[in-house]
């Protein structure tokens, strides 16, 4: 799946300094990039009523 994110949202990350919970989000990304849908992760729920959702 490819991801697109604002540029302040990356350098949110690079400002964490606590490096352990910098590499958890990292790998949180990487792990959300490598799968094919959404719907793929567990226990996400498709938004209803805001102006981009399908449902």
């Amino acid at each position: 799946m490819e991801l697109e994110y604002h540029n302040s949202f990356s350098k949110y990350i690079d400002k964490i300094k606590d490096k352990r919970i910098k590499n958890e989000c990292l790998e949180l990304i990487e792990k959300i990039g490598a799968l094919g849908s959404l719907s793929e992760l567990p226990d996400v729920k498709k938004l209803k009523g805001f102006q981009y959702s399908t449902g």
